[in-house]
């Protein structure tokens, strides 16, 4: 089962999006935009994995920097114009100037969140995955959801 980002209903997946979802989950994880069975319009899924990877160039993924949310950002560059997406809610970043915005925002809103990026020549960048606290998916689930 999926759910839509854009409805929140949950829905079986065709199995043509069965194949992209598990061909994008054994290469470690990332964003796959799906057509939501119910409502029909296309929304971000973030194709799970057992375990958290580097992706296949090597980079550790971004800890998504929206409130409530414990999803991966992952640059999607087969769209045009390319962007940083969230598959967990569907957050989107047009360029890294603005997901680096969204990161110093939630790092000074919630300090706990500061352990998910490190600060380098004035960008920001992923820990690894080793360097995450062990209650941090927690503190977040703890986060209240931005009202919009």
């Amino acid at each position: 089962m999926v759910t839509c980002t854009k409805c929140n209903n949950s829905f079986e997946p065709t199995p043509e999006q069965n194949s992209l979802i598990e061909q994008i989950a054994s290469k470690g994880g990332g964003l796959v935009m799906l057509n939501c069975e119910v409502c029909m319009k296309l929304f971000p899924y973030n194709a799970p994995t057992e375990n958290i990877q580097e992706d296949d160039v090597g980079e550790t993924p971004f800890l998504c920097p929206v409130p409530h949310c414990g999803g991966w950002v992952s640059y999607i560059d087969d769209e045009t114009p390319p962007f940083y997406g969230c598959g967990e809610c569907g957050s989107v970043w047009k360029d890294k100037k603005s997901l680096d915005k969204d990161i110093s925002r939630i790092s000074k809103r919630y300090a706990y969140r500061t352990a998910a990026y490190k600060w380098v020549d004035r960008t920001w960048f992923p820990a690894s995955y080793e360097e995450l606290p062990d209650n941090l998916m927690e503190q977040i689930e703890n986060e209240p959801f931005d009202v919009k």
